[in-house]
């Protein structure tokens, strides 16, 4: 009588000490879920859902791609680089269609696309105040976050086990909106719920008090969380230096773009100027004149004690006609500035507080703070110029003062000057090249002005600039005054604000969105003077000083001296933008192709036009592509499962070398990898005999050599010591096992032929017989779904 000995099932243990099962499957879908959650919280600084969808959807994808690599106890360095690689595809397909090699790989256009839109975004979260309606480089941010996120919670929860630290990136989302000032109420408690989800499915006695630690903190970091200035904080400009210390300013250019696109526009400042021509009134704050290739920024210059009385303008020839201005400026209660917005040329200031001078530009630096300025009233007297083009000299006379107006770095593109050339080719003398680069950037159809353009003055963002055409004031000013510095002109970079609206009492109210940048260039008889290259569609009315516009600009935006209702801006790639430039076009006539022959407007009918920047893809077709993919992926699948299933068996030989492990599983691995070798080969594999008698067929039918079914025998005889001797019985080593199935799989291979080769691989039959053994054993159970696959037939 032969006895059989059967191996006990041993329950796995929890943490807690209760019998159950540790599932990787409920740890990953409850570490999305938490993912989910937890990147809810942005709902309080964020407007919309779109970014939030598209966040699911990459956190859904990762998710998805660990549940299952872990199920087919895939490599878990193996299943982050999927995730990575699968992520990454993800943001692509969204944000980068059009700069992708066959719609799928990424080419330097792409990276320079994701470059861009981390700049943009990351200069965003310091600029605007929340809440944000999220544009496409906010939603990159979000997604990019969201993906991390996800990744960092399945790694360490699903793969590691280490369900405590996983409440790190989950905990982490709660900062978010508390250090930007935002009160998340509810929200906050979706990190916490998340994480207490992950800790209840780890069945541990310290759960409950892991918990209450948790609950405890989400309560406590945002209280304790120090709050960031969302538009200023992390944007350092230049240093004023004083006899007492040094005035540390912020960046204009930033401060402008967070002014520029604030959701709500926000009243600063309300003015009454006796200036025959209100709407010129232009508000000059801080003069940036160095430029160094990467940006415009003013440099370290020392500050002198503040005289109300300033000196005579530089440059001015007192042969010109100017009358004296008296303007009266109260700032808003809460407006913050480094410096004092006023009209140029100011004769003379009379502000309360302490204040500095820069005798260099005549700009006035708050010497206690931004914050001086709020709810200030104080009043300029300033010059109108009443200048006519006569009054200007052809020839610049280049002093030591103006060398440093027109330094240039030596690197930069050679195509903005051979522009420049070319649109002033006709002008002559200072006054008619300014004329002429004015008249070019504000002519219809050839620029749009658009405040979602990627920040930047510097020498790729002119380039990007004069190739798109797409930018705003920034790009502008910078660009204008680049070029006149390369035909000879010494030119700076003013920051300020236009002349704002009209107010009932006939004083001018100037809004955050009145924020503005333009050049100034250097007449002879003049000296500084502003020019205005930015188009009048912007949302601060820009206008050229009166003197210096053409009659074709006067045609264009005449001067009323009260400020228009501004367009919206068209954006690129959508239908108003074309509509409006056609029919500023047809209003105004077509442009001068010979200035510009590579405007849209100017290109035949067999040129592309110049490429807008690419747009975000919608989800749906993002998800429509990984769909697309759905035929490849089924026609794969089956050598993909097969040798998932290969890798899993190792995998389980791999384990028995643990001290105390079962052998029994190494050994009914390594016969059942033999099996299916066998069935994908064709070889037969009769499932009624036993291990030895197996051994011998497939020994012939393979024709195995001897060190062949010397290693088949080796693996059938520890399957038999394994299933029929007793206890305690000593079996072969689980490398040796491996190693003996692998040389037996090789010799079947080789034996079999090429076609029986290649339908192992493409078609394995092992699989279709494991799936029918499944059914049959469900049938044989009664399951229904068993019955609806394979009905039981007539005689069974």
């Amino acid at each position: 009588m032969t006895t059989t000995a059967t191996r006990p099932q041993t329950p796995v243990a929890t943490a807690g000490g209760r019998p159950g099962v540790d599932s990787p499957l409920r740890r990953g879908i409850l570490g999305w879920l938490a993912a989910v959650l937890a990147v809810s919280v942005l709902f309080s600084e964020l407007h919309g859902g779109g970014w939030y969808a598209r966040s699911v959807g990459v956190m859904t994808l990762i998710a998805a791609l660990g549940v299952g690599g872990r199920s087919l106890r895939l490599n878990h360095d193996l299943i982050v680089v999927c995730q990575l690689v699968a992520g990454f595809e993800f943001v692509l397909l969204m944000f980068t269609p059009g700069e992708l090699a066959g719609g799928t790989l990424p080419t330097r256009a792409a990276f320079r696309q994701l470059g861009h839109l981390t700049r943009t975004a990351w200069h965003q979260l310091f600029v605007l105040t929340p809440p944000l309606h999220p544009d496409g480089a906010l939603t990159f941010a979000v997604v990019c976050m969201a993906a991390l996120v996800a990744l960092a919670v399945d790694l360490v929860a699903g793969s590691a086990g280490k369900v405590a630290l996983a409440g790190v990136p989950l905990l982490a989302m709660e900062i978010f909106p508390v250090a930007f000032g935002q009160e998340s109420g509810a929200l906050f408690l979706a990190p916490a719920v998340a994480f207490l989800m992950l800790i209840a499915e780890k069945r541990d006695r310290l759960a409950p008090r892991i918990g209450v630690v948790v609950l405890a903190l989400a309560m406590v970091v945002p209280s304790v969380t120090p709050k960031i200035n969302g538009r200023y904080e992390a944007h350092k400009g230049f240093g004023q230096t004083t006899k007492a210390k040094t005035i540390t300013t912020l960046n204009p250019l930033v401060t402008m773009r967070g002014d520029l696109v604030q959701p709500i526009d926000t009243d600063l400042m309300n003015i009454t100027t006796t200036s025959a021509h209100p709407g010129d009134v232009y508000l000059r704050t801080v003069t940036l004149d160095s430029f160094d290739g990467t940006e415009w920024k003013a440099g370290k210059r020392k500050v002198d004690s503040f005289d109300p009385q300033l000196a005579d303008p530089v440059g001015l020839s007192p042969a010109i006609d100017v009358s004296p201005v008296d303007t009266t400026i109260s700032a808003a209660a809460g407006f913050e500035s480094d410096y004092l917005p006023m009209p140029y040329p100011t004769i003379k200031v009379t502000v309360p507080g302490q204040w500095r001078l820069d005798p260099l530009t005549e700009n006035i630096v708050s010497h206690k703070g931004r914050d001086q300025i709020s709810g200030l009233n104080y009043s300029v007297t300033s010059d109108d110029l009443n200048a006519k083009a006569s009054d200007v000299a052809s020839n610049i006379a280049i002093t030591s003062y103006l060398e440093p107006y027109l330094q240039l770095p030596t690197d930069i593109a050679a195509s903005v000057k051979q522009a420049a050339q070319r649109i002033t080719a006709d002008a002559k003398g200072p006054l008619e090249i300014g004329q002429a680069l004015q008249a070019w950037f504000t002519a219809p159809g050839n620029f749009v002005y658009d405040l979602k353009t990627t920040p930047g003055t510097g020498d790729q963002a002119i380039v990007d600039f004069l190739r798109f055409r797409h930018g705003f004031c920034e790009q502008f000013a910078a660009t204008m005054a680049v070029m006149a510095r390369m035909l000879g002109i010494p030119a700076r970079v003013d920051v300020g604000f236009t002349s704002g609206r009209l107010g009932d009492a006939g004083n001018r109210i100037i809004s955050a969105h009145d924020a503005h940048a333009w050049p100034e260039l250097w007449l002879p008889n003049i000296g500084w003077e502003r020019f205005e290259p930015t188009p009048g569609s912007a949302s601060s009315d820009p206008h050229a000083p009166n003197w210096l516009i053409t009659k074709q600009q006067q045609n264009q935006t005449p001067d009323t001296g009260q400020s228009t209702e501004s367009t919206p801006s068209p954006q690129p790639g959508s239908s108003s933008a074309g509509s409006s430039a056609g029919a500023s076009s047809a209003d105004s006539g077509q442009a001068d192709c010979s200035a510009t022959p590579d405007a849209p407007q100017c290109q035949s009918p067999n040129t592309p036009p110049t490429p807008n920047p690419p747009a975000q893809r919608p989800l749906w077709k993002t998800l429509l592509y990984f769909w697309s993919w759905l035929p490849l992926l089924l026609l794969l699948s089956p050598a993909l499962v097969r040798v998932l299933r290969r890798r899993r068996r190792w995998a389980v030989i791999a384990a028995a070398r643990a001290p105390g492990a079962a052998a029994a599983d190494a050994a009914e691995a390594a016969w059942s990898e033999l099996r299916d070798e066998a069935l994908d080969l064709g070889y037969p594999w009769p499932v009624a005999r036993t291990p030895r008698q197996t051994s011998a067929q497939l020994t012939a039918d393979g024709g195995l050599s001897a060190v062949g079914a010397g290693a088949l025998t080796h693996v059938s005889g520890t399957v038999e010591r394994t299933r029929y001797a007793r206890a305690g019985t000593a079996v072969a080593v689980p490398d040796q096992l491996r190693a003996a199935a692998i040389h037996v799989e090789a010799e079947l291979r080789r034996n079999a032929g090429p076609w029986r080769r290649v339908l192992a691989v493409a078609l394995p039959k092992s699989l279709w017989v494991g799936a029918v053994a499944v059914v049959n054993r469900g049938r044989a159970d009664g399951r229904p779904w068993a019955r609806a696959l394979l009905p039981r037939r007539a005689g069974d």
